[in-house]
């Protein structure tokens, strides 16, 4: 897959987003990132959302954050940033460039309401219809499966490796 295929496939995902966005009244711009940072969404310069990619057996899989409402003191009491002589300092770098919906909205946003928003900016973005349903037995087994052999390991939970 070519980098701009991989640009392609994040600013699709990135245009539902925003579309949702738009419905609650936050206008979001795709940055397309370099070889440095990822793809992201801004609002006023500031990332409320970010993602990687992962290109395997043709089939891409996007993961990644909207950042709904955040407490950066906790996120960096936790997290640890090299550069940083203090979480302090972090605090103040993140202020200036990390927004969230709370933030850009004023006011709390309830679940069902960003659930509502998301399926209808990705309806829009994709053209098609989202429909709710359950895992086939199939999945299901899938799933059980790269549990037990995968995610439950401790070459996965300590190393980051796994056999597959």
């Amino acid at each position: 897959m070519s980098a701009r295929n991989i640009t392609d496939v994040y600013a699709r995902i990135y245009t539902g987003l925003a579309e949702a966005l738009k419905t609650l009244g936050v206008e979001a711009d795709f940055s397309e990132g370099n070889a440095k940072f990822c793809p992201n969404l801004t609002v006023n310069g500031r990332k409320i959302s970010g993602s990687a990619q992962c290109h395997k057996g043709g089939v891409v899989l996007q993961h990644g954050t909207l950042l709904i409402k955040v407490d950066l003191e906790r996120m960096f009491e936790l997290l640890r940033v090299p550069w940083a002589k203090t979480h302090v300092e972090v605090i103040e770098v993140a202020r200036r460039r990390i927004t969230s919906i709370t933030d850009e909205l004023r006011r709390d946003i309830s679940m069902n309401e960003l659930e509502s928003v998301l399926v209808d900016g990705f309806q829009k973005a994709l053209g098609a219809v989202l429909k709710v349903g359950d895992m086939t037995r199939h999945e299901l087994e899938l799933a059980k499966n790269l549990l037990y052999v995968k995610f439950a390991t401790s070459d996965w939970n300590y190393l980051g490796t796994s056999k597959d």
